[in-house]
């Protein structure tokens, strides 16, 4: 496959998942904030700006057309919750299956090392320049 249709195919699937994780409505917010802060730190100060642009009170046109944008969008569907309140529950049946002749036990193997009492070797010294 190409370079380029592979590239393009990445960021095909980028803005997919960024709009239906609701990426857009994140950028349209975004920029009515952006010009309700530049339009209230016009007519005052700038911390006076900041407050009236996030305190809900004074939403813009684009802020409302958003909110009933968002409203209006289909909500995805919930998992049905189910009640599990089982009256009777029959218990699992275990079968053990012995044939004669097999035994039971276990043979564990045992760990055989070597013991060592001398210190181990130094490491090699690096280079200055790896």
């Amino acid at each position: 496959m190409p370079p380029t249709l592979l590239r393009f195919g990445q960021v095909l699937m980028l803005l997919v998942l960024f709009a239906a994780s609701g990426g857009h409505w994140m950028v349209l917010q975004s920029v009515a904030w952006s010009r309700m802060l530049v339009s209230y730190s016009q007519e005052g100060r700038f911390a006076t700006a900041v407050v009236k642009t996030f305190d809900a009170q004074h939403p813009c046109d684009l802020c409302k057309r958003i909110a009933q944008s968002k409203g209006t969008e289909p909500q995805p569907a919930r998992a049905l919750e189910v009640e599990t309140n089982a009256v009777f529950v029959a218990p699992a049946v275990t079968v053990i299956v012995r044939l004669e002749g097999i035994s039971w036990r276990l043979k564990i193997p045992e760990a055989h090392g070597e013991l060592r009492a001398e210190q181990p070797t130094a490491p090699p010294p690096r280079s200055a320049v790896a």
